[in-house]
């Protein structure tokens, strides 16, 4: 892989990670900022849609928490000379794959490989 490729996809993960973070920090100051959460709600639907919304923020919360861990990882893949080969069976992963999720450690058939296999493992990682 060249150089500029490398630079091209150090900043691609760069930027997400500087997005998520922008991205907590706002959430932290709007929850800093709301009025404390009701738990005493005595209806069942608005009772039902304020966990859902909690349950949906966690969701995402642990999503970006997983991504900046893939970045960070990737990135020290770049470190080390390995970034950019699959980290299940060592073939180069396409440059495409790359750009499109530039912290992708597998290729695309390891990738598959991985989520099946997750679909029989409840607690997968990437």
């Amino acid at each position: 892989m060249k150089a500029s490729e490398l630079e091209e996809l150090r900043r691609a993960m760069d930027t997400r990670a500087k997005e998520i973070l922008i991205q907590s920090r706002i959430e932290v100051k709007e929850a800093q900022a709301a009025p404390e959460v009701r738990t005493d709600v005595n209806d069942v639907g608005d009772a039902s849609l304020r966990d859902e919304e909690l349950a949906t923020r966690a969701d995402l919360d642990e999503r970006d928490r997983q991504v900046l861990v893939a970045i960070r990882e990737a990135l020290a893949r770049m470190e080390e000379g390995t970034y950019g080969k699959c980290v299940d069976c060592g073939d180069a992963i396409d440059l495409a794959r790359l750009r499109a999720i530039p912290w992708t450690p597998r290729c695309t058939e390891d990738q598959e490989r991985a989520e099946r296999a997750w679909g029989r493992d409840p607690s997968p990682t990437l």
